[in-house]
């Protein structure tokens, strides 16, 4: 595992390579990193009665917490027999959100501490909702879904809460703008013969929704939508296929194919391609070779 400076352009590896790692994600403090080191893989049967189907190979990992200040690990959670680990999000006070399923479905979300204390979230309404929970970049709004499966967005100063949108639908993923004015939310809907992508844009200035995308539904990942960090791209990726790119003032699009978007500036990010990361500029409309035989990575702006 490697950490790049692209503004020094300097790349240091990390002493961890004796670990296998299939899933990793920063700290917002940019102090402790969180992984997923692999113990061993398994066959994975998702169709359990089906006698043709071909298993997929699927990691049994532990959940490592490691402290890139001090250079060591400080906090490693082990799968029980058959149980599968996979991490979720960090919190703002550097608490790591986790998962334990088995074959079949979730057991449990669960919160791991940088002292290596494990904290159960209780009943699924109230992990779903801690675990859906967005905040802006100054920490000063705080966006959730409610049991009702409507959008709030509370100010953490004055501590108003605001119900911005009662979808009757899906609602997927949702963001907000650096500079506050906007919302953006990403949903479902099913028609009668099919089922579509919608994507809504709210200005917390006046309250005006607008609609910029709404194209026919194709797989997508778990968090899939967010802004430039100067507010003017929105992105969507949808499976492991596709980046959309919206203009949210022209309603422009351009779509590439790829996963993992880690914004650098405004007008680029990186990509994972084929097994490599890639560094696209959007002015350009091109991209440029930028690690080879990376899985993925991960920004913090």
């Amino acid at each position: 595992m490697y950490c790049c400076d692209i503004s020094k352009k300097s790349t240091d590896q990390l002493p961890i390579n004796s670990d296998t790692v299939e899933n990793f994600s920063l700290s917002p403090t940019k102090r402790y990193l969180a992984y997923e080191k692999v113990i061993k893989y398994v066959d994975l049967y998702y169709e359990i009665d089906s006698e043709d189907e071909i298993p997929t190979k699927t990691a049994i990992s532990s959940i490592v917490i490691y402290d890139l200040i001090e250079h060591k690990k400080i906090a490693e959670v082990l799968p029980k027999e058959d149980e599968y680990l996979g991490i979720i999000k960090w919190t703002d006070n550097n608490k790591l959100h986790y998962v334990s399923r088995d074959q079949l479905s979730v057991n449990g979300w669960l919160i791991l501490n940088t002292t290596g204390v494990i904290e159960d979230l209780g009943g699924y309404e109230e992990s779903t909702a801690e675990r859906s929970v967005v905040y802006s970049r100054d920490k000063s709004i705080k966006l959730y879904i409610d049991k009702f499966a409507d959008l709030h967005m509370i100010n953490l100063r004055s501590m108003k809460d605001t119900k911005l949108y009662s979808s009757p639908n899906n609602l997927l993923d949702y963001n907000i703008s650096s500079n506050k004015k906007s919302v953006v939310w990403f949903e479902v809907v099913d028609s009668k013969s099919d089922a579509f992508d919608k994507i809504s844009l709210l200005s917390l200035v006046d309250m005006k929704q607008t609609e910029i995308y709404n194209e026919k539904a194709l797989p997508k990942n778990e968090k899939c939508i967010s802004f430039s960090p100067d507010d003017s791209i929105v992105t969507v990726e949808l499976g492991e296929d596709v980046i959309i790119l919206l203009n949210i003032f022209t309603k422009e699009k351009q779509r590439i194919n790829g996963h993992g978007v880690c914004w650098i500036d405004s007008n680029s990010f990186i990509y994972n391609k084929n097994s490599d990361l890639y560094l696209y500029n959007i002015k350009n409309n091109s991209d440029t070779l930028f690690v080879k035989d990376a899985k993925r990575a991960e920004c913090i702006n």
